[in-house]
């Protein structure tokens, strides 16, 4: 009995050790399933916070930058309104997709002083611009301005003004006339000629080179040796821009030990107004011109100012195609240091490539050329050579050239107008003999010729872009549609516009 009890016992001690391993090893188990659930609770976070960061950004800049768009819309309203002179109140508010904007309007002397402030989701973006509301007489009153190409008259042609205006005329090219017959009522300035530098440019565009947006580039320079010694007149910059940047400064400086120096020898401006959202050449005119020397090196300073929602984009080579040239940029380039960029701005530039002239063209006002022939002015005259001519006025020999003036158009607008006159349609073919074509016509795009008959009114009510040629018979009208009112009409053509025998063109009427 004794013997049977003691192995009872054992038994039990037995069952109660194999027990305790079993649990043990039960236990070890569970911490290292908890371990590998915190290690890949780590693991997990460790991806998907840096995720959720990112997409509460993403959301976050959607939100503000829709904030923004309508606090400009709000902006442009109002600016919309004062030009046209709608109803403006003193303050209004617009609501677009879940967002309000609150526009103001406050009169400061000549000025109107317009804020918007957008909120959307509690994200608030605030715009700011001034209109002025002040008349200003203009100094020259174009009867037309005239590129390179200048202008030829014949047949008794005259230029003039409407409404008892004079009709001065201000041309890059010579002004070629038959005999005195051809008048122009008013003033007339004739710049001197100039031709490109066919080896002082880049015009490889493969890469965006954002100018302004945020430091340190702010502004940048682009090396240059000109191939002759002359004046330097112009200049042009492959170039869009984001928003709406203001007008800069572009200036034309000598090198200093391989930057630019801080002298500038000429200084123009890139109208904001000529530069669009699409890459274009843009024409920076200078109106004293910079004297350049054949083989030495010069810089073009394009001065920018440093804002995220308004900046321009220059084109850049950035395989350096030009030799001679290179590119450095800097945060504000007449204090700070320079660094280098690898590659070529999209450029060219113009020399003076000779003497523009007016030559048998009587002219009611004053004239300035470098050279008049066989020509009579009623009043003034400033030129560097004059023959055969007349001079009602004084005359001023030895007057420095005029500088040349840049049309106030760009690629960017031309290639807009075409845009706008597209939308009215297409007619394939030539008018009048294509079905489509009338008298009064726009905005519609004609895929041949325009031929108007003689004596006939033709009527703008759009843009009419040609893509042949314009060729009225005599005695034809091409005028704006009443509707216009003060604003201008556009005709447009790839090809040639024939002014013939007494081809008038008109405004409105207003």
């Amino acid at each position: 009995m004794l013997s049977i009890k003691k192995n009872k016992k054992d038994f039990y001690k037995s069952l109660k050790i194999k027990k305790t391993k079993s649990c043990e090893r039960g236990a070890a188990l569970l911490i290292i399933v908890i371990f590998l659930l915190f290690i890949s609770t780590v693991i997990i976070n460790g991806f998907s916070l840096p995720l959720i960061r990112e997409y509460n950004r993403a959301k976050d800049i959607i939100i503000s930058t829709d904030a923004f768009y309508l606090a400009e819309g709000g902006s442009e309203d109002a600016i919309f309104r004062l030009k046209n002179d709608l109803n403006t109140p003193a303050s209004w508010t617009i609501t677009l997709n879940n967002a309000t904007t609150t526009v103001t309007v406050v009169t400061n002397g000549g000025n109107k002083e317009i804020t918007s402030v957008a909120n959307r989701n509690s994200y608030v973006r605030k715009v700011e611009a001034i209109v002025s509301t002040t008349e200003t007489e203009a100094d020259f009153y174009f009867g037309a301005q005239i590129g390179e190409g200048g202008v030829a008259m014949k047949q008794g042609a005259q230029i003039t003004g409407t409404g008892g205006v004079d009709g001065d005329v201000m041309s890059n090219g010579t002004i070629q006339g038959e005999d005195n017959s051809n008048i122009i009522t008013g003033n007339v300035i004739v710049s001197s000629s100039i031709e490109e530098d066919m080896t002082a440019q880049s015009i490889a565009c493969n890469q965006d080179q954002i100018v302004g947006e945020a430091n340190p580039e702010i502004d940048f320079a682009q090396s240059f040796v000109p191939s002759e010694t002359k004046k330097l007149s112009k200049i042009s910059l492959y170039i869009k821009k984001v928003g709406t940047p203001g007008d800069r400064t572009i200036s034309i400086v000598a090198d200093n030990a391989g930057v630019p120096n801080t002298v500038s020898l000429a200084d123009g401006v890139l109208d904001k107004d000529l530069v669009g959202v699409g890459y274009a050449w843009v024409d920076v005119s200078f109106p004293t011109p910079a004297d350049l020397v054949s083989g030495q090196t010069y810089w073009i300073v394009f001065d920018s100012a440093k804002n995220s929602n308004h900046y321009w984009i220059w084109c850049r080579d950035s395989a350096g195609g030009y030799g001679d040239g290179a590119v450095k940029y800097s945060e504000d380039w007449d204090d700070d240091p320079w660094a280098e960029v690898v590659g070529d701005m999209t450029f060219k530039t113009y020399l003076g490539g000779g003497f523009s002239e007016i030559n048998k063209v009587h002219i009611l006002g004053t004239a300035k050329a470098n050279t008049i022939i066989d020509s009579m002015i009623d009043v003034d005259a400033y030129y560097q050579t004059i023959s055969g001519s007349t001079v009602g006025g004084t005359a001023f020999p030895g007057s420095p050239d005029p500088p040349r003036v840049s049309l106030p158009l760009s690629d960017d607008n031309i290639t807009r107008w075409k845009e706008d006159a597209e939308i009215g349609g297409t007619i394939a073919g030539d008018c009048p003999a294509e079905p489509g074509c009338a008298l009064t016509m726009g905005p519609k795009k004609i895929d041949g010729d325009l031929v108007i008959v003689g004596g006939d009114t033709f009527t703008l009510s759009g843009v009419v872009y040609v893509t042949g040629n314009v060729v009225p018979g005599n005695n034809t009208t091409i005028r704006c549609d009443p509707l216009f009112g003060e604003q201008s009409c556009v005709l447009l053509a790839d090809g040639y516009i024939d002014i013939s025998n007494n081809i008038i063109f008109s405004g409105s009427g207003n």
